[in-house]
């Protein structure tokens, strides 16, 4: 039979073995921990980024809807500013036409008068 040294002699590399073992685990298991630790880490910093972007996007549809809603008003001002520059233009063309004709008028009635043909 085994006496009690053998008996912990036999069980010490065992133990041993376990305890190594035990070890190397608990060294995984730390590792593991930071790995998830980073992992976390990032996926809250993604997240926060995502909700910029959201934010960015909603800011971005609001300033759209405000373009759409205002696009319709300065069509509208464009062309009432292109009839009215037309109106214009064709008042500057008729009072030009008639100023110069009221101009060559008295021209030629000045000319008329002034040297006219000898009186008999």
């Amino acid at each position: 039979m085994m006496s009690e040294g053998d008996k912990n002699g036999a069980h010490h590399p065992i133990t041993f073995q376990i305890l190594d073992k035990l070890a190397q685990v608990q060294s995984q298991l730390a590792g593991l921990a930071a790995q998830t630790a980073a992992i976390l880490s990032e996926q809250a910093r993604a997240n926060d980024g995502r909700r910029e972007v959201y934010a960015r996007l909603e800011a971005l549809a609001l300033k759209g809807a405000e373009v759409d809603r205002i696009a319709p008003l300065v069509d509208k001002h464009e062309i009432a500013h292109q009839r009215n520059a037309g109106v214009g233009r064709f008042v500057n063309a008729a009072w030009m036409a008639v100023s110069g004709a009221v101009i060559a008028a008295g021209t030629l009635l000045a000319n008329h008068y002034l040297n006219g043909p000898p009186a008999h």
